[in-house]
């Protein structure tokens, strides 16, 4: 697997071509969200959003902690804690939150991590907001009763199959694990994936959970938002009840960090496995989609990188390519594209306007 990239070379638009060019007139005003925000005394951000459309109610909870926040040897800590936020909590059993609130009616439960936050979010029946609230609450105040080594081995084995379906046993699974470490220095917080390592995840210890549960998971490191079918009045009256008794934490330290500039292209090769052979192409970019034209020989490679937010014309041939997959482009992001099987690396080469980018 091959990563290219160059990041901080300019690329020229012709503006009759450049993306969106003419369109400027067409463009829609960015809409228009009234909300109120305001802070407990203990610190938690509320932001509250009144929307009568539909009976519904939206509860998202963000915690200021993701995979930078991270200590060496804890990779996959704010990941694994994720989940331990589901193990129960002194007032509800494991799984029990999930069944009172899907029997009221409740819809996208989940949680997400990154690595500058973690985040929980349930919808409901505006009706149902006070036990939403409840159930988020608990956790923020109560896990630490519920918290013990049983749970613990039970989610270090979710996420580490976790870890084997999404990374180890996937096609192009390591691409992010190859692109974070291609991109940052040794020892930069964004260097390694966010769901972490198999050692790392079986190297968590009961302690370690509690104390990055105290200094995290506080209400001063949190904004909680509720957006929908709500009567502000009576909302805020249950965010008091359920979030306002809770104890300032400990100030939280802030990830600090420098990042070097990227000043030539970075070139790799990562093997994943038999049969499996690509190209992978990840330059960052803000106003447009950059396509990386991969095809196999030196003869049959026309235009090369096309700056568009759609593949040119016969950008590549059936004949040569079997599938092609266009993530949409964000930072960090990759095109990838499989070649035909019975074609390697080492035949394929890519080309751009100005001359060779890369050969394999």
């Amino acid at each position: 697997m091959t990563l290219v990239f160059g990041m901080n070379r300019p690329l020229a638009v012709d503006a009759a071509t450049a993306p969106g060019a003419g369109a400027a007139a067409a463009v829609s005003p960015l809409p228009s969200i009234p909300f109120e925000k305001y802070v407990l005394g203990n610190g938690l951000q509320v932001i509250l959003v009144e929307n009568h459309r539909l009976p519904l109610v939206a509860v998202n909870i963000w915690y200021r902690v993701g995979a930078a926040n991270e200590r060496p040897g804890l990779t996959g800590f704010a990941h694994l804690f994720e989940h331990m936020m589901f193990a129960g909590t002194k007032h509800i059993p494991r799984g029990v939150a999930e069944r009172l609130l899907e029997a009221a009616g409740g819809s996208d439960s989940n949680a997400s991590t990154g690595f500058d936050r973690t985040n929980y979010f349930d919808t409901t029946p505006s009706n149902q907001l006070e036990l939403n609230l409840w159930t988020h609450a608990d956790r923020m105040g109560y896990l630490l009763d519920a918290l013990d080594e049983t749970a613990l081995a039970n989610q270090q084995d979710v996420v580490r199959n976790e870890l084997r379906q999404n990374y180890d046993n996937r096609p192009y699974g390591i691409v992010d694990l190859a692109l974070y470490r291609m991109l940052f220095p040794q020892g930069h917080p964004y260097r390694g994936a966010v769901i972490g390592t198999h050692a790392d995840v079986q190297a968590a210890r009961l302690d370690d959970l509690k104390r990055f549960f105290k200094l995290y998971y506080a209400p001063n490191n949190a904004s909680l938002v509720i957006a929908g079918d709500i009567d502000k009045a009576v909302t805020k009256k249950l965010v008091d009840k359920y979030f306002g008794s809770f104890k300032r934490g400990p100030a939280v330290p802030r990830v600090d960090v420098v990042t070097p500039p990227i000043t030539s292209e970075r070139c790799d090769v990562w093997l994943e496995g038999p049969g499996i052979s690509s190209m992978v192409v990840g330059e960052p970019t803000r106003q447009f989609v950059r396509y990386f034209l991969i095809c196999p020989g030196k003869d049959n490679c026309a235009s090369s990188l096309e700056p568009s937010r759609s593949p040119p014309p016969n950008w590549y041939s059936p004949k040569t390519v079997s599938g092609v997959l266009i993530q949409p482009v964000r930072p960090l992001k990759l095109r990838i594209m499989s070649p035909r099987p019975g074609l390697s690396l080492n035949s394929m080469s890519m080309v751009r306007r100005s001359g060779a980018l890369a050969k394999i």
